[in-house]
Formats: C-alpha cells, sequence, structure tokens
C-alpha cells in the first residue's frame, strides 16, 4: 500500500498551545507569535508520529491506494474507525464500488486496522495499473481527550526538540513504540 492521502483532516488539535506552553522547556513564551511556531512544532510532531507509528493520530478521512488485492487482508492504520468505501478500476479502467456486503472491516485491534473479503466472496478483476484499487478510510482518536497520555508525552518531546533543538528521539519514540506495540 502507498502513503495514504489526506481527504479531510481533523477538526481538532492533539494539544492546545496553552499545554505546550506549560512545559519547563517552553515556558516563557508569551508573545502570541510565539502560537504559530509552536503550533508548526506540533504539526511536524503529528507527522513524525504518524510516519513512525504508521498510525492515524486525529480522527481524519483518507485514501489509501493499491496495486493488486492481497492474498489474506489489507492493512489500515489505527485507530480504526470505518471503511467508507472500497472502489476498484475494473478490466477496462472505469471505476466501480465494491458492495459493502463483499468485505468485512476489522477495526478491533489498537494496532491495525483490516479489511477481509466477507466469506464466500472473491475480489473482482482490476485493470492492470498502478494505484487500481481505493480504500477510503476514517482512522485516528474521536477527540483529544481520547489520546493516550504517552501519545502525548512524545509529541511534547518531538514538539521540545524542535524547539531547543536537543535530541529526543529515544524518548518520544519509546512512547510511541508501547503505543504502537513497536520494537524501540
Amino acid at each position: 500500500m502507498n502513503e495514504p492521502k489526506l481527504i479531510t483532516a481533523a477538526t481538532f488539535q492533539p494539544l492546545e498551545v496553552e499545554e505546550i506552553k506549560l512545559r519547563p522547556q517552553v515556558r516563557g513564551l508569551a508573545d502570541p507569535d510565539d502560537d504559530a511556531v509552536l503550533l508548526a512544532a506540533m504539526q511536524s510532531a503529528i507527522e513524525e508520529y504518524q510516519w513512525y507509528t504508521g498510525h492515524i493520530l486525529c480522527s481524519s478521512t483518507w485514501d489509501a491506494y493499491l496495486d493488486e488485492w492481497p492474498d489474506d487482508y489489507i492493512e489500515l492504520p489505527a485507530p480504526l474507525v470505518s471503511v467508507s468505501s472500497i472502489n476498484y478500476r475494473d478490466s477496462a479502467g472505469t471505476w466501480q464500488i465494491t458492495t459493502a456486503a463483499d468485505y468485512a472491516v476489522d477495526i478491533s485491534s489498537p494496532v491495525r486496522g483490516r479489511v477481509t473479503l466477507a466469506y464466500g466472496k472473491s475480489w473482482s478483476s482490476i485493470y492492470d495499473e498502478v494505484g487500481s484499487i481505493r480504500i477510503r478510510f476514517v482512522a485516528g482518536y474521536p477527540d483529544a481527550e481520547s489520546i493516550p497520555y504517552r501519545v502525548k508525552d512524545g509529541l511534547m518531546y518531538k514538539i521540545q526538540e524542535l524547539y531547543d533543538g536537543i535530541d529526543r528521539t529515544m524518548l518520544y519514540r519509546a512512547c510511541w513504540g508501547a503505543d504502537a506495540r513497536l520494537a524501540v
């Protein structure tokens, strides 16, 4: 699967600027111009989290593209909320919609979401071209309060690193690795 493409961004931030300013390493920022710097650092931290873990942080809508149907299941980022649609290019190259009854969505895992064929079903023939399958899905925590503290701690370490230039990679990756069940 290629890197998912953002369709609809989250409507909230995982941390408030005032929360970030309470950290000793960034305390003392009072100028409203600093808010933009901290928001940019937070966006960078979110992107780093998503790249490192393969998870989506804040509830948002994404498109994932595949070149061919998998043999077993399609893995999607966690926490997976729902799959809105699965489209594919048929043998003539025309986009078609896969009926929701043809596949099952597993949102139960905190590590990954999965899409499998429903019992007795098979995937449709596709056009032999890159990105012939498009899966639109919603993933991410529903609000800032639902994001685990260890993830927020990791975001804070990354923001501090961006702010003061002191390498904290091992700290934020340890926080995020625990959440994503990654080897650190």
